[in-house]
């Protein structure tokens, strides 16, 4: 994305803009007419002039003008660029959340997503974009525009802005998402703007396997999975593997997923993954199995994934992580690559319940004793994760920025696709890692967002 001409403020109440020679000649017409200034949804005929005193990047803009368009507070990392025959303001960039403002204490409360929105915001200043969360509580269709939150050295400040060229959604409330009020009003905002709205909800297991599953080319690399629907077919399916995980729909962080396997002596036991931790039951068959958790199946939608003989690092199962986001030519990059190893015990690999993210290349030095097959082997994780980020979007017609897909390589060295998530969790911080991959991971989204509001 071009860098754009930066703003200078003039103290004067008239609302107007003076820019250089430069952009009058980029422009191809002198300041007659009026000029249209857009600052997300406001568009506003304002009058225009060029003179000496201003610099060849430079556009000076009236206080008057100014205080029309955005809040003070939005100004100091702002630019203005030519694009379609208006001079644009930003591009505005909205982060969908729930953030709750404490009236009292005047903050804002988001939990651990705090500082990774404050990561997207900084990398919006240095892209010269502005970038603020809201609500969807927040949005006023009929005046268009939303009360926001904007933030600034001093914390963040509640705002009335325009309604953003694009939203980035990182809503991370399941709940919060499926409930009907905020459904209705999540439809409208998502007809309004189409494909200028990334990674909008969240995937259902059930769904993203059938999606990739159409394409020949993953097909035979995704575990055997059935939507859990009727006892028996349920059954069955635990008779036909070793191991099998029952996943709810809705899950994340790796809560809720109970791994039930048929042991030598030919008793079973499901493990359960909580909050609290891991909880081991025994049982007789695999009826007793099922009718221990019929509950749970029939609480929470569940698929039936069978399980895979994983490689081990340091005799704990990994997985492998590939975070895959769009730049701001609209193309997949690869961003981030990392292993994710259980804690001692655990069987699943979730950095949030406790396992520890290692590189790729230190995890495949033991899973892989030839160099050959770890070079194999990396290479068929990339290449899937990026055939199915691509499938999943074709199927689905909806535009992601940015999706984390988890691969598995088995104990012969078969590459397997676990799952896709359309919300990474992306840590604002590293110790181990490199930091300039994790300011890149916050950087891309805001890249992406402002090449579709660009194109709008």
């Amino acid at each position: 994305m071009e860098q754009g001409y930066r703003v200078t403020l003039l103290p004067d109440s008239r609302p107007f803009v003076r820019v250089s020679a430069n952009l009058v000649q980029q422009m191809g017409r002198p300041p007659a007419d009026l000029l249209v200034c857009r600052c997300g949804s406001l568009r506003l005929p304002v009058r225009w002039e060029s003179g000496p005193g201003v610099a060849p990047d430079e556009v000076l803009v009236s206080s008057g003008l100014a205080e029309r368009l955005l809040p003070a507070a939005a100004w100091p990392h702002l630019r203005v660029r030519w694009v379609h025959g208006e001079l644009r303001f930003g591009p505005l960039i909205g982060v969908l959340c729930n953030p709750q403002w404490h009236a009292k204490h005047k903050r804002l409360w988001l939990g651990k997503q705090l500082p990774a929105l404050v990561k997207l915001v900084q990398a919006g200043q240095r892209e010269g974009v502005l970038v603020y969360v809201f609500g969807l509580d927040g949005v006023d269709f009929a005046a268009e525009c939303v009360h926001g939150y904007l933030w600034t050295e001093r914390g963040w400040l509640p705002a009335r802005l325009p309604l953003p060229d694009a939203i980035y959604d990182q809503v991370v409330s399941r709940k919060l998402e499926r409930s009907r009020t905020y459904s209705e009003r999540r439809q409208r905002l998502s007809r309004l703007y189409e494909q200028r709205l990334f990674n909008d909800g969240f995937l259902d297991k059930w769904q993203v396997y059938e999606w990739l599953h159409r394409d020949p080319r993953l097909r035979r690399h995704l575990p055997e999975t059935v939507r859990f629907v009727q006892r028996q077919a349920a059954v069955a399916f635990l008779r036909r593997h070793a191991v099998t995980f029952l996943k709810p729909l809705h899950g994340s962080l790796g809560l809720g997923i109970v791994r039930v396997s048929h042991e030598a002596d030919g008793g079973w036991r499901y493990e359960l993954q909580t909050k609290r931790g891991r909880v081991e039951h025994r049982a007789g068959s695999a009826e007793a199995v099922l009718d221990a958790l019929l509950p749970r199946l029939r609480r929470r939608p569940h698929v039936l994934q069978a399980g895979i003989a994983v490689a081990r690092y340091q005799e704990r199962p990994f997985d492998v992580r590939v975070v895959l986001q769009r730049d701001g030519t609209g193309v997949w990059r690869r961003t981030k690559v990392f292993a994710r190893v259980a804690s001692p015990g655990d069987f699943t690999a979730n950095l949030a319940r406790g396992g520890e993210a290692f590189p790729l290349a230190v995890v495949l030095r033991e899973a892989c004793e030839q160099p050959a097959l770890r070079r194999s082997a990396r290479n068929r994780v990339l290449r899937l994760a990026q055939l199915a980020a691509e499938a999943l979007e074709q199927q689905s017609g909806k535009s992601y920025g940015e999706l984390g897909v988890d691969l598995a390589l088995d104990e012969a060295g078969r590459v397997w696709i676990l799952e896709v998530n359309a919300k990474p969790w992306k840590a604002p911080d590293t110790e181990r890692g490199r930091k300039d991959l994790v300011d890149l991971a916050f950087t891309r989204p805001v890249q992406y967002a402002a090449f579709l509001a660009l194109q709008s």
